[in-house]
């Protein structure tokens, strides 16, 4: 009798974890194509990219004047209007300005970076609320990013992207 009840729970059990399982709604999007076409994300990748240009433009003037000094203190040095001293200050210089120079390269990437991760958090967040109102809408359990490489199968009737893309004023 102990035996009959102990299957019969582990049946009900299994049963109710299938019945459970079964009952949960799947559905998958793409963030890197919602993205890519939210007008919002678009602004930013212009506006950066007019910071990169003044950024670079900047770091080429800064280069033109290392050159020309560079330039006139090799003439100096050839016509023999320098002293050892004098040469050596000059290197010493040419070579901090040189290390400002490469400072200032990486420091454009890093501003370049810390910009758009500041202006893009607000957007990703109405990415993310936007998915949030079209699962609950729909009922459904679990979106998948199917832009991060993780998903192994998905039956197109479960893609939410168009919805999501409606959520956010996106026309296609």
């Amino acid at each position: 009798m102990r035996n009959i009840l102990k299957v019969l729970s582990v049946v009900l059990l299994l049963v109710g974890t299938v019945a459970t399982t079964q009952a949960q709604k799947l559905a998958y999007t793409n963030s890197a194509a919602l993205l890519a076409e939210f007008p919002d994300v678009k602004r930013l990748d212009a506006s950066l990219e007019t910071l990169q240009k003044q950024l670079v433009k900047k770091g080429e003037n800064m280069v033109k004047k290392f050159e020309a000094d560079y330039k006139s203190a090799a003439e100096k040095e050839k016509r023999g209007e320098l002293s050892p001293k004098q040469i050596a200050d000059l290197r010493k210089n040419l070579e901090t300005k040189q290390q400002e120079i490469m400072k200032y390269e990486q420091d454009i990437q890093k501003q370049l970076v810390e910009k758009r991760n500041k202006e893009l958090e607000p957007i990703l967040k109405k990415v993310q609320d936007a998915i949030n109102a079209v699962a609950k809408e729909k009922g459904y359990d679990y979106v998948v990013d199917a832009s991060t490489g993780i998903l192994l199968y998905a039956a197109d009737e479960h893609d939410i992207t168009a919805a999501v893309k409606g959520k956010l004023g996106i026309t296609q």
